[in-house]
């Protein structure tokens, strides 16, 4: 039962964290977009990049500073961490073109 209320913690954390980094990102992006006086209407693609560098951030740090843990728990490899990084910014300055 102990293991369960940890999960159930850990997967609010993670909702909160995701909430006020999409927020946090939105916000910045945003004022960017306006100083460089870019449109950056798409929502979805500039979000889409927002969540997967949200996800190299939980995979690669904040999963290890949680309540829950587990012998599971692993970094993302190099390459794919470069990979979901690189794609994030390309979704989120696609967004200021489109």
């Amino acid at each position: 039962m102990h293991q369960g209320r940890a999960i159930v913690l850990e997967l609010l954390r993670i909702c909160v964290v995701a909430a006020l980094w999409l927020y946090l990102a939105a916000a910045v992006e945003r004022h960017l977009f306006q100083k460089l006086e870019l449109s950056g209407e798409a929502a979805v693609t500039r979000a889409s990049g927002n969540l997967m560098l949200f996800y190299v951030l939980y995979r690669n740090w904040l999963q290890f500073r949680g309540w829950y843990t587990s012998s599971l728990n692993r970094k993302l490899g190099k390459r794919v961490t470069a990979l979901l990084v690189v794609l994030g910014l390309a979704a989120i300055a696609a967004s200021a073109a489109l």
